[in-house]
């Protein structure tokens, strides 16, 4: 309206239509800062760390939560890059993130390291997208970053889990595997050892058998030896008699100490059986003495 009345046209018409203009301007701006305002209240109000930067790299807005995060205020951020405020290495990388978006027209979304100024190294997850002006053209870049590292974490700790996991189930089955090989090892002893036990049953059955059959053979080499002493005793009254029955005795005597069981054994001379034959013939003797000296009386 300022304009129209400087020109010094004062008609109807053009005052009204400069009202009109005026009014219309100043609800324009009102729509602008209630339109920033609730900008501003929804930013503000998010947990996230919210910023925008221009074609250069340079902010040109970020929220209250980050410029807490930086540790600087709203007027020392805008302005300013990336490199004013972090490592070369990943305000580097923040650059290259800021291009790629503006290049390809669309959404960015990743985890990334993030090192605060003066603290120490947490993982964000990041989502940027291009700013477009009214006719569609790319001006900068906006993001959107939350502190994600208590879940990478989390993740690292899963992965080391499931790792020592497999680690530990390979381990098992070459435990498993082992103790298989142990049990095929075991059993073949097992075996042996049974297949010991039982010679040894037979070994000893054996020996329990030689000593029963030993016994007897003790017995016999007893009566042996009492025979040989017998035979000694017979040898010494009946000289002739007792040879034969000494060399017999001897014979089974022999044959008993040297483990081999006693021969069938001959049947001795029966001393009654050899006196009635010698008292026989002495008979026959004197029969046939008498019978000749009978004679011998009857001549005279």
């Amino acid at each position: 309206a300022q304009d129209y009345l400087v020109k010094g046209q004062m008609d109807e018409v053009l005052l009204r239509r400069a009202v009109r203009y005026a009014m219309e301007r100043k609800r324009v701006e009102r729509a602008l800062r209630d339109s920033e305002a609730f900008y501003q209240s929804l930013v503000e109000s998010l947990p996230q760390y919210i910023y925008r930067k221009d074609a250069q790299g340079r902010f040109t807005f970020a929220n209250r939560r980050f410029c807490v995060e930086l540790g600087r205020t709203f007027q020392e951020i805008v302005g300013h890059t990336d490199y004013d405020f972090f490592p070369a290495e990943l305000a580097e990388k923040y650059q290259a993130d800021d291009q790629r978006v503006m290049t390809a027209g669309k959404v960015f979304e990743a985890v990334e390291e993030h090192t605060p100024p003066g603290g120490e190294k947490e993982y964000v997850q990041v989502v940027k997208s291009p700013v477009f002006d009214a006719q569609g053209k790319i001006i900068g870049t906006q993001g959107i970053f939350w502190d994600v590292t208590a879940r990478v974490r989390g993740e690292e700790k899963l992965k080391k889990a499931h790792t020592d996991l497999a680690r530990s189930r390979e381990d098992l089955l070459r435990t498993l595997a082992d103790l298989q090989r142990s049990h095929s090892r075991f059993k073949e002893a097992q075996q042996q050892m049974v297949e010991m036990e039982k010679m040894q049953t037979v070994g000893q059955m054996a020996a329990g058998i030689a000593h029963e059959v030993k016994n007897p053979l003790a017995v016999i080499r007893m009566g042996m030896d009492d025979q040989a002493g017998l035979c000694q005793r017979l040898d010494q009254r009946h000289p002739r008699h007792a040879r034969r029955g000494t060399a017999h005795g001897a014979h089974l005597h022999q044959e008993t100490h040297s483990g081999r069981g006693p021969a069938e054994p001959r049947s001795p001379p029966n001393p009654d059986v050899s006196r009635g034959r010698a008292g026989a013939g002495h008979g026959d003797r004197r029969h046939r003495h008498g019978h000749s000296a009978g004679q011998a009386g009857t001549g005279v």
